[in-house]
Formats: C-alpha cells, sequence, structure tokens
C-alpha cells in the first residue's frame, strides 16, 4: 500500500493503482470530490454511456472523477429474480478498480442503479 496525505485524513490506495495512473490519478483530496477511497476500494455515482446487452458489458462515465469504467452484468446489484442490465443515460453508484479492463483504466465491481 502508498500512503498519501493532504489537507484531508489520510487515503491508501492499492500500489498497482499508483503505478498504472502514475501522474493521472484523480485529486482524492478535493473537498468537492465525493468519489471515497475506503476498505470497499474507490466509489462515486456516474451516468451509463454504453450498453450492450448482447454481450453483457458497457461503461460509464464517472461524475467527479475523469475515468470511465468499464462494466460486467454480473458486478450490476439486482435481486435474484430480476434481469441485469444497464441503459444509457441510467444514474448509478459505482465502487470500482483501476486497473481497468479492455483498455477502460477502471472496472466495476459492483454497480447499483439509482
Amino acid at each position: 500500500m502508498v500512503r498519501f496525505s493532504g489537507h484531508h485524513p489520510t487515503c491508501l490506495l492499492d500500489r498497482h493503482l499508483v503505478e498504472h495512473h502514475r501522474g493521472s490519478l484523480p485529486d482524492l483530496h478535493r473537498a468537492d470530490t465525493l468519489a471515497r477511497v475506503s476498505n470497499q476500494g474507490l466509489r462515486d455515482t456516474g451516468v451509463v454511456r454504453t450498453w450492450h446487452p448482447e454481450q453483457g458489458w458497457g461503461t460509464v462515465a464517472l461524475d467527479h472523477v475523469d475515468l470511465t469504467v468499464w462494466v460486467h452484468y454480473s458486478h450490476i446489484v439486482a435481486g435474484p429474480t430480476e434481469y441485469r442490465s444497464l441503459t444509457p443515460g441510467q444514474q448509478v453508484r459505482c465502487h470500482y478498480e483501476v486497473p481497468g479492463q479492455d483498455g477502460y483504466p477502471a472496472r466495476a465491481v459492483e454497480v447499483t442503479i439509482l
């Protein structure tokens, strides 16, 4: 783990996050940034930009950090009988990790439709 400190409480980030995005990390100490670092990873709200229902994946543009997150249907929070799918324009809450997948800088680990 790498420790960052600044004007706000110290944040812990995975070494891979720092190495993979050297120089392009989101400013996690800005007061207006709602992205949080916790024991569950990084999280933010965002808008579904693309969704490929036949392949079960899409992308989410985060609201407070300049990242596009790759999303797989298996990471969408849904009830046992609900269909796991997204629609472009939907608002979502996204827990994600860096590095991402398939050329995207981040990958969702949990997506909740708001």
